[in-house]
């Protein structure tokens, strides 16, 4: 069988994103309504599905290689298009499939819309990740009321939004039991997981992040919540928090010389935390907020 991107569904649009494919020749997202495609029968619906946000680069580009390393399918989201398909080729290149869904999730029609998507055309939803950031540099007495809101759209209401879409999937998942290759790796009672991509500044934010910092404190609190929604279902819940991770977000708020190299994390750790959850020595817990950061 041969690796698949998103080929088949070069013609897929819906409001608020748009479908790119090898095929499609664009990028952008785009209104309107012309096609959706079904399940590809291409694809195992015993390999196992995730879903991540902020795929495109930094620390959703690495969990993504991480869990097609690991077995998984890989529906990727994110707001530009032409990353979202970079990755996608990587992952071919590893045996793996992946489907590329430009999207602005913090709009909640996109959400519904990536989660139906994806668990259409793979048929199964087992793991989502929200890993989506967004953290502008402003201190908290400037911060204008549309600042507040995007940046509490993109890095809060988008994982909630996206839980919401993705829970019967997640249960559906869960409660049909572990399936195939993965049966092993599965405790009883949590064959499905969502994943928070939260950060230091949740609990200490730097200055000029506060308003990322409260964004974040959220996710903690979300994990929690779904965690004890998810328990009679089957469905795990996990915080990641890291500190600083070296990625193009990072540079853009803080030089060299503010934040050192050598003391910040790199998103393949991040990732690793990732697999840990979902595959790994970690999935004998849950509802946990994990705190983790370059040691001095």
């Amino acid at each position: 069988m041969t690796p698949t991107t998103v080929a088949a569904l070069a013609a897929a649009k819906f409001n608020n994103f748009y479908l790119s494919s090898p095929l499609a020749g664009s990028n952008n997202m785009n209104n309107g309504f012309s096609a959706m495609q079904t399940k590809n029968e291409d694809v195992t619906s015993d390999r196992r599905v995730a879903l991540i946000t902020g795929a495109g680069s930094g620390i959703g580009r690495a969990i993504s290689l991480a869990l097609a390393r690991n077995g998984f399918s890989m529906a990727l989201c994110g707001r530009r298009g032409a990353p979202l398909q970079a990755v996608a080729d990587e992952i071919k290149g590893l045996g793996a499939h992946a489907l590329a869904i430009p999207a602005d999730a913090s709009v909640p029609d996109a959400a519904e819309k990536a989660v139906t998507l994806t668990a259409d055309y793979f048929g199964r939803l087992d793991v989502l990740v929200n890993s989506a950031g967004y953290a502008p540099n402003v201190r908290a007495p400037d911060v204008t009321a549309q600042q507040w809101r995007e940046i509490l759209d993109v890095n809060l209401s988008s994982a909630f939004y996206l839980t919401r879409a993705a829970w019967p999937w997640l249960k559906r998942s869960a409660e049909a039991g572990a399936s195939g290759s993965d049966a092993r790796d599965q405790r009883p009672g949590c064959r499905s997981w969502v994943i928070y991509i939260s950060s230091q500044a949740a609990r200490d934010p730097f200055p000029g992040l506060a308003i990322y910092g409260i964004a974040k404190a959220g996710l903690n609190m979300l994990t929690s919540i779904w965690d004890r929604e998810g328990q009679p279902h089957g469905i795990g819940a996990f915080c990641i928090a890291p500190g600083a991770v070296e990625t193009e977000m990072l540079r853009s708020l803080f030089s060299n010389e503010q934040v050192a190299p050598d003391d910040a994390l790199m998103p393949e750790d991040v990732a690793d935390t990732v697999v840990q959850c979902v595959a790994g020595p970690l999935r004998y817990a849950s509802g946990e907020t994990l705190y983790i950061r370059r040691r001095p």
